[in-house]
Parts: structure tokens; sequence; C-alpha cells
């Protein structure tokens, strides 16, 4: 199967897209890789530090000094552009378009699938109707009760036992695809923000595995609609819900975290 994967130049991107090694190694691959930036007017210093951290950090930083490495343990998780190395996959950049010499390139690969997973281009038009088997999803929430932002961050302000991750199929809305699976990750109170949202993309990967699988057997892949009553589509938060969260003893960045989800890159 030919398959593009379009990931997110940030720590969880990375760790999603390591999940992603067996795809990688059993199709032939193409990476569409976006760095991931905070919509205009977000100013709350606790969202402009999480992106510090999650995004800033890794992809300006401790990214480019770890690809300085000459020799890599088997079994080390990689950074987005030492995966493509590897897998010998071609990898190209882009923002919150698809230029015109990277679509003739999709174009060229004829994928018969791609996949998303944090990544901030909206498919839209003829990429749509591109790939052979259609477009799918992760989305860090479950749908349809948690489209939009943030969505591990609104499970756990509402009180929710467990944080969901979604694999759907890609219309022509945001969140709004039929639902292939969904799957749990337990909130943990004494986590922050980063670790969860770090967490909850792999639970679904092997979700699209299986899809794959099916889809190269000529299955038909079964996708449930989305109750139009039932979705909720959440945006940046207020002042307020993040006063909110705080109170409820949540964080969004801890120490100990980091240097555990940094620290897999960095000590092998």
């Amino acid at each position: 199967m030919r398959v593009v994967i379009c990931g997110a130049n940030d720590l969880a991107g990375a760790i999603a897209l390591n999940s992603l090694s067996p795809v990688f190694k059993a199709h032939q691959a193409m990476l569409l890789l976006c760095d991931v930036s905070l919509g205009k007017g977000v100013a709350s210093p606790e969202l402009l530090e999480f992106h510090h951290f999650m995004s800033d950090l890794p992809a300006q930083r401790y990214f480019p000094l770890i690809e300085r490495r000459t020799r890599i343990k088997e079994g080390c998780p990689l950074t987005p552009r030492e995966l493509a190395k590897k897998h010998d996959a071609p990898l190209f950049e882009v923002t919150r378009q698809i230029p015109a010499p990277v679509w003739d390139r999709l174009v060229e690969f004829a994928p018969d699938v791609i996949l998303s997973v944090r990544f901030l281009v909206i498919f839209k038009g003829p990429l749509l109707s591109l790939p052979r088997y259609g477009i799918y999803n992760i989305h860090s929430g479950e749908l349809p009760s948690y489209g939009g932002v943030l969505a591990p961050m609104r499970a756990m302000l509402n009180g929710a036992p467990a944080a969901g991750a979604t694999l759907h199929q890609v219309d022509a809305g945001i969140d709004t695809g039929p639902v292939v699976g969904v799957r749990h990750l337990q909130i943990q109170k004494d986590r922050s923000l980063l670790w969860h949202f770090c967490q909850v993309y792999s639970l679904c990967v092997p979700l699209f595995e299986a899809t794959l699988e099916r889809l190269a057997r000529g299955e038909k892949i079964e996708a449930t609609a989305q109750e139009p009553a039932a979705r909720r589509y959440y945006r940046f938060p207020s002042d307020e819900e993040i006063a909110g969260f705080l109170a409820q003893g949540f964080t969004f960045v801890q120490a100990k975290d980091y240097v555990e989800l940094l620290g897999r890159f960095v000590t092998c």
C-alpha cells in the first residue's frame, strides 16, 4: 500500500509517528510534516507555555540537536526526520496549505491512503479525492463529543474518567467524518495535560494498522456516521476555563513528565 502520513514536528507528533513505525516498515510511505502554531489571538500564559514545551523547543532546539547523533540504538525513538530517513520515506515540510510542488509529488505518488495525525492542514478540494481508499484522521478526543482543539483538556475539565482518541474517515468538515473506532486513556490527575496529549494519539494506531490490512484485502471498512445532535466542537479555552482547569488541581506542563517524555529520545 502507498501511504501518505501527515504529522506534526513536535513532541506529541514525534511520539505518534514512532508508534507508526510498523506502517513505515510494511508499506511504501511518504511523510508530510507541519510545524504546530497557536491560533491568532491566543495569549494565555498557560497555553503559551504549553505550546513552548510541546512544539517550539522540540522543533527548534531539541530535535535538531538530537539529529546530530551518528549512532542510534535499535528501538530508540526517532525524530520525524530520522524516521523518514530510516524508512526511505520522502519528506516534505508544509505550513497551512499544500504548495504546488508538494501537490505534484502527491499526485505522482498516487497514494492509496492518507493518514493525518496532529496535522494542521485542512483537507479539501481535490486532495479529498486523491487517495484511492480515502483519508483517515486520528483525533485527540472522543467524537462526536470532543471535536476541536485541546480535546484531552476538555475531558479533564469536564470530569471525565478517561480521554478518548478517535480514528475517523475525513470528509469535507472538520472532525465530522464517520468513526472507525474510539480508544480511551485513563486520566491521571498527577500527570500534566502535555503528558496526556503525548499518549493519546498512539491509542488508535493499531486500529489504523488493522484498517490498512482490511483495505489491502479488498474489504469494506465499517464506519459509523456521527450523530449531529451529539456533536460538540471546542475552540481554545477562555481564561475562566483555564482557571477552572487549574482549580481542579490539573497542570499544563510538569518537569517530571517532560523529562520522561523527552528522555525517550535523548537517552538512547
